[in-house]
């Protein structure tokens, strides 16, 4: 899932773009400078809202997408950290994780095996049945 803002500098960057087909073709068409200056100035404004409304519910939509086998969450090493809300981002693999269970209302608590290594890491801000449709969503 792409972050708000790289939404909104994806806008920006394909509205130049767009713009300056805009204003070459309304200059062609019209042949009017100022007009088409004025009509790609104003679509910049316009159509950046609409490409990153765009694509903030394209980013929801789970069709078509590959998975990557990973899940990206900010975990904590205690519960009281989570409480908090302090953590670290970890990319988690899905196969890797062995249990999930909300402790309190807000906070899960999950069992991680990656080799050797197993521990209980801690999630604020989600239930353990979001997760678990997140980890098992394909």
């Amino acid at each position: 899932m792409d972050k708000s803002y790289r939404s909104f500098v994806k806008a920006i960057t394909w509205r130049i773009t767009g713009s300056i087909d805009t204003f070459f073709l309304t200059f062609i068409v019209t042949n009017k400078f100022d007009f088409a200056l004025s009509i790609s100035f104003l679509e910049v404004f316009t159509k950046t809202l609409l490409f990153w409304v765009h694509e903030r519910i394209w980013d929801r939509v789970r069709w078509g997408r590959k998975s990557s086998g990973f899940i990206e969450l900010k975990v904590c090493i205690n519960s009281s950290d989570a409480d908090k809300g302090r953590g670290f981002l970890l990319n988690i693999k899905k196969s890797e994780i062995q249990y999930v269970f909300d402790i309190n209302p807000g906070i899960i608590a999950i069992g991680h095996s990656a080799g050797d290594l197993s521990r209980e890491l801690y999630v604020k801000g989600m239930t353990a049945k979001d997760l678990m449709k997140e980890i098992e969503h394909e």
